[in-house]
C-alpha cells in the first residue's frame, strides 16, 4: 500500500519544490489514480489537476515532451518515500 504523504520528505530533496496540493496529486498518481479520479475525490477540474501535473513535472526537472514524465514522477516519488 501506498503511504499518503502531504509534505514533502526532506527540506532538500527534489519534493521540497511541491506545494502540499502537488504533492498531494503526486501520492494520488504514485497510487494508481487516473486524472478523473483524482479530480473526483479533490472536488476538482480535470483541468486543474492537469494543471497540478504539469507543474510537478516542471518542478521535478521534465519538460514537456519528455517520455514517460508520469512513470519518473512516480520514481522519484518512491524513492524518497
Amino acid at each position: 500500500m501506498v503511504r499518503h504523504v502531504t509534505k514533502p520528505d526532506s527540506p532538500t530533496g527534489p519534493l521540497s519544490r511541491l506545494t502540499a496540493r502537488e504533492a498531494q496529486v503526486l501520492t494520488m498518481m504514485a497510487e494508481g489514480e487516473s486524472i478523473k479520479d483524482i479530480a473526483d475525490a479533490l472536488y476538482l477540474s480535470n483541468a486543474a489537476v492537469s494543471k497540478h501535473v504539469a507543474n510537478v513535472f516542471l518542478k521535478l526537472g521534465m519538460p514537456p515532451g519528455e517520455d514517460n514524465r508520469r512513470v519518473k514522477a512516480i520514481l522519484i516519488w518512491l524513492e524518497h518515500q
